[in-house]
């Protein structure tokens, strides 16, 4: 079933449901909320869509399933999937585990795409939804009173306040302001490992469904790969 055109919004509602983070969560909010009818504006603290890094690269079937209703689903035919996991130490494997696809949905259970990419599609359809993203403002401050929401942004060219029915926080490990002013925490652990994430587009006959990781490769001593 393909998703019912974007719906002016109602007269009866003035102000915008404000999207803080035009990440794919925010993009995705946007987008089911321009499909309803609500008016909406996303606001994202950089100068521009910065399409660099592999970011968030895995992505499930419940969220493929919701980007193909948007009309998405190109996302799930460019990404890639596999359904054996092999683990090596230097060039021996030690064990490989199968993943089968019991086959109840025509999407894969995930799909690996960089999240720039990612984001390229969702960007096409705000276009179409005439979705617009205020670029450059950062949240410093937010406060609600029975009416709405005003959000406080920093821009190049001074500070701004945005006034919206609601703000829809979509700004994950960024959104300290937000959860400072809702008294929410951000609780987790970090490691100090670094990782140097590559995009490679190649023919690997054999490996088009597998996952690979490797410990101490003998052709990368003392470093862990995954392919």
């Amino acid at each position: 079933m393909r998703p019912p055109a974007p719906r002016p919004p109602a007269d009866t509602v003035a102000d915008p449901v404000l999207v803080l983070g035009a990440g794919p969560v925010g993009q995705t909010a946007a987008l089911l909320l321009a499909r309803r009818g609500v008016p909406v504006r996303i606001v994202d603290t950089r100068p521009e869509r910065d399409a660099v890094g592999s970011k968030a690269i895995c992505q499930q079937r419940d969220v493929l399933d919701v980007w193909d209703w948007l009309g998405a689903g190109t996302i799930a035919e460019e990404g890639l999937t596999w359904d054996t996991a092999r683990t090596f130490y230097r060039d021996r494997e030690l064990f490989s585990v199968r993943l089968p696809d019991p086959g109840a949905s025509p999407l894969p259970p995930f799909v690996n795409i960089s999240q720039s990419r990612t984001e390229q599609v969702l960007d096409h359809l705000l276009d179409e939804a005439g979705v617009r993203t205020l670029w450059d403002h950062r949240v410093t401050g937010i406060t609600q009173d029975d009416d709405g929401v005003d959000v406080e942004c920093a821009t190049p060219d001074g500070p701004v306040r945005l006034r919206g029915s609601h703000a829809l926080a979509c700004l994950g490990a960024h959104g300290g302001v937000v959860r400072e002013a809702l008294g929410l925490g951000f609780e987790g652990t970090s490691f100090d490992d670094r990782f140097l994430i590559c995009d490679i587009r190649a023919d690997l006959p054999g490996w088009e469904r597998e996952r690979r990781f490797y410990f101490d490769p003998e052709w990368n001593p003392g470093r862990q790969v995954l392919i």
